[in-house]
């Protein structure tokens, strides 16, 4: 649980730096997931799906959308996930 809450503090941390990162976005949303903040998650999700509609970071949000649809974080609510991305 210690790694996860660093984890959060640490994607936190880099889309404070960069709020359009699609990485930063999927990596926080998993950590939210494994700490069971499905709501958390799934809004993160969602984001993510809005990043894929810009042009300039749809590359990035669609290679984080599908690794986020193969993450195990999401599977206690894999459908839900699935929807928030658009999937």
């Amino acid at each position: 649980v210690g790694l996860t809450l660093e984890a959060i503090n640490k994607y936190k941390g880099a889309l404070a730096k960069d709020p359009y990162s699609a990485e930063a976005t999927m990596q926080l949303a998993a950590a939210y997931a494994r700490t069971l903040r499905k709501g958390c998650a799934v809004a993160l999700l969602r984001r993510l799906a809005d990043l894929q509609k810009n042009p300039k970071y749809e590359a990035d949000a669609t290679r984080m959308i599908n690794a986020a649809t193969q993450d195990t974080s999401f599977a206690l609510f894999r459908n839900e996930a699935d929807a928030a991305m658009g999937r």
